[in-house]
């Protein structure tokens, strides 16, 4: 891959095939917080100065000790700890009704899109989004932040310190360097049909596959025997997911 740029989670590095051109943008929702100091480690690796907390995101952005530049949401799940913190802080805030046609993880999602074509990126070079505590609790929420994040057009993923799923599209190829085993690595089609997809430095390969959305068989992948930690994925048309379970 040439023109690469790379993503550092803790355990976890990720080369892009396509560079970035802006720092990745963290957004903070309200599912699973991840362990204390994961988020501070991934704002101070990857150099980002924009962090959203999505309503209770700001309980796990506290617990870190990490100011966000903006605060969002209906305020039906953030804490009163967390909110005066955020009174404290001086913390922008836009806040929304809960009678509203959208969800709190799609307007921010949709803030960041519009704000980045405002300060004069083209649609296509918006930052790269983390979406953190994303994931834990019920299916329908993490079901409906990973097509929120598909829907809202922009690069990214949804991380914590358990689990994490990388958004491809098409021509999209990566990288990716652990610091030790996972318990899991899979693909999973989520476009009806993915076609090209290349998995290499795992138990079992594929090339140039096609995987569809209804039979999801590409999953509970390994790294080979006497791995150097290396796997890479690539993507010539759908939208696949790339999924690495880190521990339960």
């Amino acid at each position: 891959m040439t023109n690469c740029s790379n993503i550092y989670l803790p355990q976890i590095t990720m080369a892009l095939s396509h560079s970035l051109t802006l720092p990745p943008t963290l957004m903070v929702i309200g599912g699973r917080a991840p362990k204390k100091g994961w988020l501070a480690s991934v704002v101070e690796s990857n150099n980002i100065e924009t962090i959203i907390a999505a309503d209770r995101g700001l309980d796990a952005l506290r617990c870190d000790g990490i100011v966000p530049t903006l605060m969002m949401g209906d305020d039906d799940s953030v804490s009163d700890d967390a909110l005066t913190w955020a009174n404290e802080k001086n913390i922008i805030k836009e806040k929304f009704s809960v009678e509203k046609d959208y969800t709190d993880t799609q307007l921010v999602l949709q803030k960041i899109k519009a704000d980045s074509v405002r300060n004069g990126n083209s649609e296509h070079s918006a930052p790269f989004v983390i979406m953190a505590a994303s994931f834990g609790g019920r299916l329908d929420h993490a079901l409906a932040n990973v097509f929120s994040l598909i829907g809202s057009g922009l690069d990214g993923m949804m991380a914590d310190d358990r689990e994490m799923l990388l958004v491809m599209r098409q021509n999209d190829e990566v990288s990716v360097r652990l610091d030790s085993a996972p318990l899991a690595i899979s693909l999973i089609a989520l476009s009806p049909i993915c076609d090209g997809v290349t998995i290499t430095g795992t138990h079992w390969p594929l090339h140039d596959a096609v995987l569809k959305a209804y039979e999801p068989y590409a999953v509970s992948n390994k790294l080979k025997k006497e791995s150097d930690g290396t796997f890479t994925v690539a993507l010539k048309n759908g939208i696949l997911g790339l999924y690495i379970c880190l521990n339960q």
